[in-house]
C-alpha cells in the first residue's frame, strides 16, 4: 500500500464507504445528485482504487455495495401497504 493508502484511504475507509454509499441511496431513491456530490464519489472510488490493492476495495468498498444494494432492492420487491 502507497502513502497515499496508509495515511488516507486507510483511516478514513468507514468514512469513505459510508458517504459513497449514502450518496448511491439518495441516487437510487430518485434525489438528483449534484455535480460536487458526483464529483465527490468519483474521487472517493479513485482514491480506493488507486489503493492498487484488489483486496482492500473488495474488502472496503465491494462486500458493503453488494450488501446495501441487496438490502436496496429487496425492499423495492417488498408490496406496499
Amino acid at each position: 500500500m502507497d502513502l497515499w493508502g496508509k495515511n488516507v484511504t486507510e483511516p478514513m475507509k468507514g468514512t469513505m464507504i459510508r458517504l459513497v454509499l449514502k450518496f448511491i441511496l439518495s441516487d437510487r431513491g430518485g434525489s438528483s445528485m449534484s455535480k460536487e456530490e458526483s464529483s465527490m464519489i468519483h474521487c472517493l472510488t479513485c482514491s480506493i482504487v488507486d489503493v492498487k490493492n484488489l483486496n482492500f476495495y473488495e474488502d472496503i468498498f465491494e462486500k458493503p455495495y453488494l450488501k446495501a444494494t441487496g438490502i436496496f432492492y429487496r425492499y423495492q420487491v417488498l408490496p406496499k401497504c
